[in-house]
């Protein structure tokens, strides 16, 4: 939503590393519709490889990504609950758009950082970046609901499933 700020704040920010991935078909979408021409994606990609600490990340698989990053920002995404469950905090884009979210989505946004604007948006980063998680508590417990204990072994929340069902 705000890649070009993202891109102007990361000049700013030599000290903090940057990994812009967009979705996939993201950029076709865009051309296809007249949102950006060949030349502005074109721009983008050169703006990403020309900054030290920016990354473009095209690669298939993003879990590893994942547990090296340290905060998530992004709009409505598939990805959105995968990375809530790392417990690493989730900057939520939600811009202009009118969504009717699934009701486990609107209660992981309630450990979620929303902002509206790129200000909004860095002021959360600069505050993240100090060791400031306001949410952090919100978060975990949210996880803890939604998800379960993650901590625990898989197999033997999946035998206990079983047993109680028999």
């Amino acid at each position: 939503t705000f890649y070009k700020e993202l891109l102007a704040y990361a000049k700013e920010h030599p000290d903090m590393d940057f990994l812009h991935r967009p979705h996939p078909l993201a950029m076709s979408h865009f051309l296809e519709i007249g949102a950006l021409t060949q030349e502005q994606i074109d721009d983008y990609r050169n703006q990403c490889q020309a900054l030290p600490n920016v990354s473009l990340d095209t690669q298939r698989e993003y879990e590893a990504t994942f547990w090296e990053s340290s905060v998530l920002v992004s709009d409505i995404s598939g990805i959105v609950p995968e990375y809530f469950s790392t417990g690493k905090p989730l900057v939520f884009c939600p811009g202009n758009m009118e969504l009717e979210l699934a009701p486990y989505i609107q209660r992981m946004l309630q450990g979620c950082y929303l902002v509206y604007t790129p200000e909004e948006l860095f002021a959360v980063l600069e505050q993240l970046k100090q060791g400031i998680d306001p949410l952090r508590e919100k978060r975990q417990a949210l996880i803890r609901e939604l998800f379960g204990d993650l901590q625990a072994s898989p197999s033997k929340a999946i035998v206990e499933s079983i047993a109680e069902d028999a």
